[in-house]
């Protein structure tokens, strides 16, 4: 997961194609936008082929897109359409194969301690932007003068080589099952699932939306880079105590607690990460960011399995998580269209506050729809 999760430090790397590559910074948050959002449409047969393959031949796809990926963008020349194919979709498809491994196995090998394994596993995802941002760093300080395409090459030789390794460790008894790759269990007429779907979006939305454009905003406001590689490993830091935490938090507050915290968490470090330049109160702002985004990839599992039930749990949330590919697509595109017409994110961290004010709404409003009268 660590590896996986190295998609949330993309921010990093955003300063060295616009000035190496000559990537407009719309074109910079296309390619880290469709990454997830190939992400989130591959967990949809990725789900299904697992029960087919098994964890080790899923684990083996995942370190041979992972090493492609990588291994093809850094030799592409630089040309856009190949790095964007390369990175959004070999990486993104990547990232399905391995993500599902790490939440199977964990989930089948500790039974009666199912929700804590996995959600250490899930926080090791969110833990990935500090391993690949600090991995980043010391190859360009090893390396002076070291250029975006060589570095991406190495990066994907470390990736390539400790999937082949780790994958080979995976063990449990597997039984292959002969499932449909697709199929549609829900009705477009269910609005349940539409409002599952458009609270997993709006915190989505205004999480990713910072996230890829982290480092430049940090530099923006600082002025210094090596405060914005901290601040990526920061943001790394709450996401991966977040999912943690708030997975102890539902437990014990309950569904309408934990939801009405976490966005109003998330909401006002926005506001405040939009105008303040004290970097002590930017630090505390990231943080939050971080542990309000966090929370959704704790619950919102949770809620599926409350709305729909366990049998059906496997087949709806990943169509459920879609709403997380739609959201990485559209929350970078949106902000690097309004920083090329504008100068600014300013205008996109605060709608980005407003949409996710609008996830906290719809779950208020349908509550008992989808938790019961007798939630806290």
């Amino acid at each position: 997961m660590l590896c996986l999760g190295g998609v949330y430090a993309w921010s990093f790397f955003v300063p060295m194609m616009e000035k190496q590559l000559g990537f407009s910074h719309t074109q910079t948050q296309l390619i880290i936008g469709f990454n997830i959002g190939f992400f989130a449409l591959a967990m949809v047969f990725t789900g299904r082929l697992e029960k087919r393959l098994g964890p080790i031949k899923m684990a083996f796809f995942s370190a041979l897109f992972l090493f492609s990926g990588y291994k093809l963008a850094a030799n592409s020349g630089g040309a856009f359409p190949v790095v964007f194919v390369c990175v959004s979709l070999l990486t993104g498809i990547g990232i399905a194969f391995g993500y599902v491994t790490c939440l199977v196995v964990p989930a089948k090998n500790f039974p009666e301690r199912r929700g804590l394994a996995v959600g250490i596993s899930v926080a090791g995802f969110g833990g990935g932007a500090i391993v690949l941002s600090r991995m980043a760093s010391y190859f360009i300080q090893s390396q002076p003068g070291l250029a975006f395409l060589p570095l991406i090459d190495q990066i994907g030789n470390i990736y390539g080589l400790l999937g082949l390794l780790l994958f080979s460790g995976i063990r449990y008894p597997f039984v292959s099952e002969r499932t449909p790759l697709f199929e549609t269990p829900v009705s477009r007429r269910d609005k349940r699932f539409l409002i599952l779907f458009f609270i997993l979006f709006s915190v989505s939305f205004a999480g990713l939306l910072i996230l890829s454009n982290l480092k430049t905003l940090v530099i923006k406001i600082s002025g210094n880079e090596s405060f914005a590689v901290y601040a990526i490993s920061l943001f790394a830091a709450g996401n991966m105590l977040g999912r943690v935490f708030w997975g102890w938090f539902l437990d014990f507050a309950g569904p309408r607690r934990t939801f009405t915290a976490a966005i109003l968490i998330l909401v006002f470090s926005l506001l405040g990460f939009g105008f303040v330049q004290d970097l002590r109160i930017v630090e505390l702002m990231i943080f939050g960011i971080a542990l309000g985004y966090s929370f959704c990839f704790v619950t919102m599992p949770w809620l599926t399995h409350q709305v729909y039930g366990q049998e059906r749990l496997g087949s709806i949330y990943p169509l459920v998580f879609l709403a997380y590919g739609l959201a990485g697509i559209l929350g970078p595109i949106f902000s690097g269209l309004l920083f090329e017409f504008t100068g600014s994110f300013q205008f996109g961290v605060y709608i980005s506050a407003s949409v996710a004010l609008l996830g906290l709404i719809a779950f208020g409003l349908n509550r008992k729809a989808l938790v019961g009268t007798g939630s806290k």
